[in-house]
């Protein structure tokens, strides 16, 4: 009981709140709006410096909480995405609004990888990870589709993108369910890859904006991840997979049916 009382003592505290984790998520913040004060030009010079400043940021974080370099894909995976989908971000309030929210997922990824490091099976940590997972999508299916609709981007490379960001992901987050056998996580994670680069192709003749398109295609792949899901913890059922794919396309439609037209040129 006495080991049990100890341990509480040592972890309370990195529940909710890691002053080392607030530091690196100020410095986040700094970084990001030291990059607000200029335009930002969506360009490989641009965007290749901006990048490398935010993967040693995250690789130094890392190495500080963890005491390893690894964890810090997803940390690096959630600046990314944040960079390009603020590319396309022009206004004042709309960027700082957008710069918060980032903050606070960087954070929060930062906290579950020191979390899942004193407890590896913790499943808030777990949760904090896959949030972060799932958003750090939705930024780069966002971002993806509004480069490809603003500037000249091949359709094959937009699928490409949809397919390699989703193939990273779910492996990630299949593999954070607590599953052991690697090559069905990757044979799944492929295919689910394949199919939302897919339905890329498909969802690019919608006339509806970036952000749009980005949460659709991220209710379509968290319905599909669901079932992967449930497939390796054996809880797959037929009234279960129909009763969320019900929800979801609920949801889908409200969306769609609230969202505004994009006239094409």
């Amino acid at each position: 009981m006495g080991l049990g009382r100890c341990r509480s003592r040592v972890y309370f505290p990195a529940m909710v709140f890691h002053f080392t984790v607030f530091l690196f998520s100020v410095a986040f913040f700094g970084m990001l709006t030291v990059l607000l004060r200029e335009p930002i030009i969506p360009s490989w010079s641009w965007y290749g410096f901006s990048l490398l400043a935010f993967v040693l940021l995250s690789v130094v974080a890392s190495r500080r909480l963890t005491g390893k370099w690894y964890p810090a894909y997803l940390p690096a995976v959630v600046s990314l995405s944040t960079l390009l989908l603020l590319s396309l971000i022009d206004v004042d309030f709309e960027q700082q609004v957008f710069v918060s929210i980032a903050t606070v997922l960087f954070y929060g990824t930062l906290l579950g990888i020191y979390r899942l490091k004193l407890i590896p099976s913790d499943e808030t940590a777990r949760a904090l990870l896959n949030s972060a997972a799932l958003a750090s999508l939705f930024f780069t299916y966002a971002a993806a589709y509004g480069l490809y609709l603003n500037y000249t981007v091949p359709l094959a490379v937009l699928m490409l993108v949809f397919f390699t960001a989703t193939a990273m992901v779910s492996f990630q987050t299949l593999h954070w369910a607590g599953q052991d056998d690697r090559h069905e996580i990757l044979l799944l994670s492929l295919a689910l890859g394949a199919v939302m680069g897919e339905l890329v192709w498909v969802i690019h003749f919608w006339p509806f904006g970036y952000l749009t398109i980005g949460a659709s295609a991220l209710i379509c792949f968290y319905f599909l991840w669901r079932i992967a899901f449930d497939y390796l913890r054996g809880t797959l059922t037929m009234k279960k997979t129909f009763s969320e794919g019900l929800i979801l396309l609920i949801l889908l439609a409200l969306l769609l049916s609230t969202s505004p037209w994009r006239m094409r040129a």
